[in-house]
């Protein structure tokens, strides 16, 4: 074939293929940059051996083989080792979401999903069996939702993909040339040879030599927590140790390690923190994520709200709940929601509106008035900060409401624009807005800076709110700050007022290096509402601890300095006061960085537990021991290529802490095998129990961590949880009893990980459970459960309407009116941006058929269950008709808002202000 002709096939072929190449290796390596490497290595190592003569599908194989083999040649590059800890990363969150679930569920997943292969396709890339492909995918979809991820799909990562990871500009289409032309780096045999393969016989390799195979096997286990420490830590700049090597002393505050700083030294501060730890942190990534706007309301609240939940920690949190308490762990905590329902009356939240909706028997009106409209945020900041053509295009972003009394408390983030010097800086901002819940007048507004990471409401109804603010760094190195107004300190705004962060309420740990700010402000409700106190601290949390009116932040200090980790305590009874601020043991860091398992706090003394320690402390932070669990499960009998696997929880009651290991339930439900506890009213004399040779001995119950759940009261809890057969999911509903009097035996499996050396000498990794070795639990009694249920598993998310009924989404089903077009005709539509009428598929020959869609239509159909007492029911499903769709891929259950069973009818309310009414008579 002449090279003109072959070049125009390549670049066609690149056209189709590149969005799905740099998304799947994003999701398989979970950095930005490194995916953009793998993407050109893979594009270059196919160019290099192509031909022109091969099917589309053939050329999927190829590409994606060569991209594989160049991920796996990244990660071996990051040393990865099953005996050593992992060093995290600062990564965006949804990637370090993404990234909890194990590499060859990712890489499953990222094929299947958003590179469209199917897993015969995948077995051929992986070398794996397809029953081992379709394993990983289903048991990473379970993951991914089980963290609040919908999953893979279609060419998408996440929702928002674009403006939240756009691709880089080198790997653009209309680059593709100057790539091919001049595009020169390392390209590893293995992807030469892979991008050369033929999709349907696996070529057999094994030249590698054995201690080099032996660094590749370790890539399997990146995700579940070991690393080698080959990896060089950063060394500190000289600034870094400028700021960290503060002489140690108390100052007027009473406490080692912080002082009170001033505009100057906070300035200082953030243009000399660690490097290594700021060039991690980019964008705030929320921030790029709600610049999308395109009908993704519903997946953009979870992403905010599961932000704003995970910062926090509750007492008694955890994953097990122990028996010897009527106070269940598991009992929910209110959290903002985006559509509230109080008797007749409907709250739904928009991107940046609120509406109210009255029902009256079947017929559901909604407010003309957006309650939002005569805010100083939508009125004057927005509109005149934002992007002239886009108006509030960018903010507020409402994420969600709470119900305090006859109020109504919006939250919301967004980011405001602003010229510093000459360099323009994305300033991220919170705020909240009180309504009266029945008049709707605006009653106070609040804005500042960061990213809301909690909203606390005390008992006296004074509210404390807590930012993280990243961009400070930005905006201090565009101001050549001496004295006056600090523009890289923005304003926080009350009623509209503007109004600085006063110099007396910036304190600076000496040992803190990312800089990044951790904003609080406290309102005082009685009487007229106004803010009374506000903080900016240097300290980077990991998680926030609430207890009433005390919470204590506990702060990573940064990458260059892995063994320092700080805590601090502050009251919010009558404002912002700190009280305490120490040290966690040097020793102890790595097991508490994000993984407080859980606290409590009693008689002055705070503990804190991880899967392997607990740590005690006096009420001023001083460390008063710690304890480090003893008591293990055996080691299995397993061979050279084997290994138990270990993850680790634990639940504090009092002082009482309880460690266990988290393993597979006869149901593949997450179960925890409890192996000790410890008494640790005296830390320096613990008191330790093993449950070792008589698990079920151990006061707890695990209630199968496997799906979502909700508590229909205290002591019962509903779980849905799903699996799929052939891509159709299952949906498995079960109301349990968490009472003592119910609980039933059940079992628990050890996971093993294995590795399978590949023909090409390289390693993969799978895990099986060793059910012949089965652990005896206790598990809650069933007291109804209704199978396989044909329904959409990511409706589950908006199924609980207060705690008597769920609502879900049938199985989707589409009916298209398409004809077949050319490979050319397909690509002219993708470049005339007409995608959305066109798609690709395969024939049974493996080659690909292009088809243009006249129309599209979808039927979506919802089941209402009723939990009565301690049963559940199913009412009755709802009748639609096809709907005509803009996407051929656009499932109509994702435009649902909420559900509302009132006055006998089902309400089903959807974007945009529809709502559809039923009678549940009606309802067969």
């Amino acid at each position: 074939m002449y090279s003109n002709d072959k070049r125009s096939l390549f670049e066609k072929q690149y056209l189709r293929l590149y969005k799905k190449l740099y998304y799947c290796a994003l999701a398989v390596l979970c950095r930005e940059s490194e995916a953009a490497d793998a993407v050109r290595e893979s594009v270059l190592a196919m160019y290099a051996v192509y031909s022109g003569e091969c099917t589309a599908r053939e050329f999927d194989v190829r590409i994606f083989s060569a991209l594989i083999k160049t991920t796996e040649k990244l990660h071996r590059n990051k040393s990865f080792s099953r005996d050593v800890e992992v060093v995290k990363d600062d990564v965006p969150q949804v990637l370090a979401e993404i990234k909890k679930i194990s590499p060859k569920e990712r890489l499953c997943l990222a094929l299947n999903g958003i590179a469209g292969l199917s897993a015969a396709d995948i077995a051929d890339i992986t070398e794996m069996k397809s029953t081992e492909v379709r394993a990983n995918i289903s048991d990473g979809r379970e993951r991914l939702k089980n963290i609040g991820m919908k999953g893979l799909g279609r060419g998408v990562l996440i929702k928002g993909q674009e403006d939240m990871f756009p691709i880089p500009e080198k790997l653009r289409p209309e680059n593709i040339g100057e790539m091919l032309d001049n595009g020169s780096m390392a390209i590893t045999a293995a992807a030469m040879e892979a991008a050369n393969k033929n999709p349907e016989i696996v070529r057999k390799q094994s030249k590698i030599p054995k201690i080099a195979a032996a660094a590749a096997a370790v890539v399997v286990v990146a995700g579940v927590g070991f690393m080698l420490r080959d990896w060089k830590t950063p060394e500190k700049t000289k600034k870094a140790e400028k700021v960290i090597a503060q002489e140690e002393k108390k100052d007027d505050l009473g406490f080692v390690g912080l002082r009170r700083g001033s505009y100057k030294s906070l300035h200082t501060f953030l243009i000399e923190s660690d490097v290594q730890s700021w060039k991690y942190l980019g964008e705030n990534v929320l921030l790029r994520y709600i610049n999308d706007r395109d009908n993704e309301e519903t997946n953009l609240s979870y992403i905010m709200g599961a932000y704003f939940r995970e910062n926090c920690i509750y007492e008694g949190g955890g994953e097990i709940t122990l028996l010897t308490s009527r106070d269940h762990s598991k009992k929910e905590i209110s959290h903002p929601e985006r559509f509230l329902q109080e008797n007749d009356k409907v709250f739904d939240a928009g991107s940046t509106s609120i509406k109210s909706c009255k029902l009256d028997k079947g017929k559901a009106e909604f407010s003309e008035h957006d309650m939002m409209s005569e805010t100083f945020i939508r009125k004057d900041l927005a509109e005149n900060q934002a992007d002239k053509e886009k108006g509030t295009g960018y903010g507020p972003y409402v994420f969600g409401m709470m119900l305090n009394g006859d109020e109504l408390i919006a939250l919301y983030d967004f980011y405001k624009p602003e010229m510093i010097g000459d360099k323009k800086i994305n300033q991220e901002y919170c705020g909240f807005c009180v309504f009266d819940k029945n008049s709707e007048e605006l009653l106070y507004e609040y804005e500042q800076p960061g990213i809301m990471e909690d909203l606390i409401i005390g008992d006296n109804g004074r509210i404390t709110v807590i930012s993280r603010y990243s961009s400070g760094r930005s905006a201090a190195e565009a101001e050549k700050y001496i004295s006056g107004e600090p523009a890289f300190l923005p304003e926080t705004y009350e009623n509209g007022e503007a109004s600085l962060i006063d110099e007396d309420d910036i304190y600076i740990s000496a040992k803190a290096e990312m800089p990044v700010l951790k904003i609080m402000s406290s309102i005082d409700t009685a009487g007229e509402m106004k803010c009374t106190d506000k903080l900016a601290l240097t300290v980077s949390s990991s998680k926030i601890i609430e207890k009433g009116s005390d919470i204590w932040i506990a702060s990573r200090c940064g990458v260059s300095d892995e063994s320092a980790m700080q805590m601090m305590k502050i009251d919010t009874s009558a404002g912002l006061e700190i009280k305490a601020f120490g040290d966690i043991p040097s020793d102890a860091v790595f097991a508490f960085d994000d993984y407080i398992s859980s606290f409590s706090a009693v008689n002055g003394v705070l503990y804190i537990s991880s899967g392997e320690r607990a740590i005690a402390f006096d009420e001023e932070l001083n460390c008063l021991g710690q304890y480090k669990r003893t008591v293990y499960l055996d080691k299995p009998e397993v061979g050279d290529e084997e290994w138990p696997g270990n993850f680790s929880g634990s639940v504090l009651d009092g002082s009482t802490v309880y460690f266990a290991e988290y393993m597979s339930g006869e149901d593949d439900s997450r179960e925890a095998v409890v192996l000790e506890s410890a008494d640790l009213s005296d830390i320096n004399s613990p008191k330790v129990t093993s449950y070792k040779e008589d698990t079920l001995s151990a006061p707890v119950v695990t209630d199968g961590a496997y799906g979502e759940e909700w508590f229909a009261d205290d002591d019962v809890c509903l779980i849905i949880s799903d699996h799929y057969d052939d891509d159709v999911a299952s949906l498995l509903l079960k109301l349990v009893s968490l009472r003592p009097e119910d609980v039933v035996e059940g079992k628990a499996s050890r996971p093993v990980f294995k590795t399978a050396w590949t023909e090409d000498g390289f390693a993969r990794g799978y895990t099986e459970y060793d059910t012949d070795n089965a652990i005896p639990i206790r598990r809650p009694g069933v007291l109804s459960q209704i199978e396989d249920l044909k329904c959409e598993p990511n409706g589950i998310l908006y199924c609980p309407i207060n705690g008597k009924y769920c609502c879900l989404p049938l199985e989707t089903e589409f009916d298209h009116d398409a004809y077949e077009i050319s490979m050319n005709e397909y690509y002219q539509y993708l470049i005339d941006g007409e995608d959305d009428k066109v798609a690709e598929d395969y024939d049974e020959d493996g080659n690909t058929v292009y088809y243009y869609y006249n129309s599209k239509t979808a039927k979506q159909n919802y089941i209402l269950i009723e939990i009565d007492g301690e049963e559940l029911k199913v009412v009755g499903k709802t009748s639609f008709e096809p709907k005509d769709i803009d996407d051929i891929y656009h499932y109509p259950y994702l435009d649902v808002t909420g559900f509302v069973v009132y006055d006998d009818y089902l309400y089903i309310f959807s974007s945009r202000s529809l709502v559809e009414s039923f009678p549940l008579k009606d309802i067969k």
